[in-house]
């Protein structure tokens, strides 16, 4: 596919035509489609654009089948969008329980009915902690976190990205704990 992408010459070399009629073809369509991939946002250039339609001639002369791609799940449909959470420890001598709550519409630890693969979209996160003497405090609040870690192949090479936000509290330099905000 890169070679017939970059070189429409390729598509008389013996090795190429010694392929049968169903791979040409779909070596044709997936090499117009990175071309066009490659071009977009570009000026137009001439020989580019030569090799683009010298390849839609080979796909008219030998289109490609048709593709039966099923239709994926709907993402209302894949799970729930809240867990609670509960745990328990100790800090200082100090027994705590931990409420949580999270609202994601999507994690990466989810099925993936409904979502494509790498995706997290989570809009809230709040764990709080009861101490010893009923003594309350805000342990973390997430007000996003989005993630899109796309797989990368020899064609397509997307970028990953996440960007998060909130609250957190962390022990300090005097063994004390402070909430301190977060963007990431």
């Amino acid at each position: 596919v890169l070679k017939v992408s970059a070189d429409q010459k390729q598509l008389q070399n013996s090795d190429y035509l010694a392929q049968p009629k169903e791979r040409r073809a779909l070596i044709q369509d997936a090499a117009y489609r990175l071309e066009r991939y490659r071009a977009n946002g570009l000026e137009r250039d001439t020989q580019r654009s030569q090799r683009s339609f010298e390849l839609l001639q080979a796909i008219n002369q030998n289109p490609p089948p048709q593709l039966d791609i099923p239709r994926p799940g709907l993402p209302e449909e894949g799970h729930e969008s809240r867990t609670w959470q509960l745990g328990a420890g100790t800090r200082s001598d100090k027994a705590f329980a931990e409420y949580g709550l999270r609202m994601a519409y999507h994690d990466l630890n989810d099925n993936a009915y409904g979502f494509p693969l790498g995706a997290q979209i989570e809009i809230l996160q709040l764990k709080v902690r009861q101490y010893e003497g009923n003594d309350w405090q805000v342990q973390q609040l997430d007000l996003a976190t989005i993630r899109s870690l796309t797989p990368r192949t020899e064609l397509l090479k997307p970028w990953s990205w996440q960007v998060t936000g909130g609250l957190e509290r962390v022990l300090g330099k005097h063994g004390d704990e402070n909430l301190v905000s977060r963007v990431n």
